[in-house]
């Protein structure tokens, strides 16, 4: 049975076979609310072979330890067509659970190109260099090149690994931000380069009353450069690369085009400042609203697993990598971002 993927106490990480865990997650799943497209059996090899476009069966588990963020996708084979009922229904679950988990999966770049388009258009990371060589929709996250060398740890392309590991939004720091990502490990490393992700919705709706007033009108800066000189030492942009990424701004909170719920705007890598507060003000509360969202209770950990495949939203999310000793392991991970809608103010 494969090991399932929940957020716990830190220290408390499942391990794959401890029978006490897997007893628990048999348990849940029996009564966790599911949405199949088809009815199935519980056991996710038996399904009868038809592609999801032919209405194979397939399931959406949501996390059976009752965490808000987070639900997996059994059953489905991304490399296929999808119908559009199919479509619609992980859209649904997606903006539900923020965070799906596609199981089990043997795709490539373009079969994880062609699946994200189902949702929207794509964008193209700013950097060239850390681009796939054969698709540019591709952003490699990743401290191997594309021919397979591990590289040294003052690359530019392993340097930028260091923006990653601190708390994000992607692509926040474009004028029109994006929608969502999907994400696909192809080497992984099992010490170091989890995936969290903090649900910035529930922590806009836990904040003092006071607070959730002030925050509501403000707007903030996000500027691509900011998170470059965060890390320093990064191969200049090219003034084409430059020209793509001008500074936005932003609501500090956003209302999700399809949920309706606010969230926090929080990408602090990417954020510069506070429109209309001084340096100091604007710092302190943006470190007072980071805090407070990056409680445990906010948090949701993901260990990759071969076959992973995650789509999560970028409009109620931030995330960050867990940082892996970048000379001794190698990891290599492909990251296709959908293109989304400019954000909504708490009062739009």
């Amino acid at each position: 049975m494969r090991r399932p993927h929940f957020a716990l106490s830190e220290g408390c990480s499942p391990r794959h076979g401890d029978a006490t865990m897997e007893k628990q997650a048999q348990g849940a799943h029996a009564a966790a609310q599911v949405f199949p497209f088809a009815h199935s059996p519980d056991n996710r090899h038996a399904w009868d072979g038809r592609s999801a476009g032919e209405g194979v069966p397939f399931e959406i588990r949501p996390d059976p330890f009752g965490n808000r963020l987070s639900a997996e996708v059994h059953g489905l084979d991304l490399s296929q067509p999808l119908d559009a009922e199919t479509v619609r229904t992980l859209y649904a679950a997606w903006v539900r659970y923020k965070i799906l988990i596609f199981v089990d999966q043997h795709i490539d770049d373009a079969q994880q190109i062609a699946f994200t388009r189902y949702f929207g258009p794509l964008e193209e990371f700013p950097m060239k260099a850390v681009r796939a060589n054969t698709h540019s929709e591709i952003f490699r996250v990743s401290n191997v090149d594309t021919e397979g060398n591990h590289l040294p740890a003052d690359h530019n392309t392993v340097r930028y690994l260091h923006v990653t590991q601190q708390w994000h939004i992607d692509s926040s720091y474009r004028a029109v931000p994006s929608k969502g990502s999907v994400f696909r490990g192809i080497e992984l490393t099992r010490q170091g380069g989890e995936t969290w992700f903090c649900d910035l919705e529930q922590a806009y709706e836990d904040l003092p009353a006071a607070l959730r007033t002030r925050v509501d009108g403000l707007q903030a800066v996000h500027d691509f450069e900011v998170s470059r000189r965060a890390v320093g030492n990064l191969a200049p942009l090219s003034p084409e690369e430059k020209a793509a990424v001008p500074v936005a701004v932003h609501p500090l909170v956003r209302t999700h085009p399809d949920s309706g719920r606010r969230s926090l705007f929080l990408s602090p890598v990417h954020i510069s400042h506070v429109v209309g507060l001084s340096a100091a003000d604007s710092k302190a509360l943006l470190d007072e609203l980071v805090g407070l969202a990056v409680q445990e209770k906010y948090i949701y950990k993901h260990r990759w697993w071969p076959g992973d495949v995650m789509m999560w939203d970028n409009r109620s999310l931030m995330h960050w990598a867990q940082p892996f000793n970048e000379q001794a392991l190698r990891r290599v991970m492909h990251r296709t971002t959908l293109a989304g809608e400019r954000a909504a103010g708490a009062s739009q």
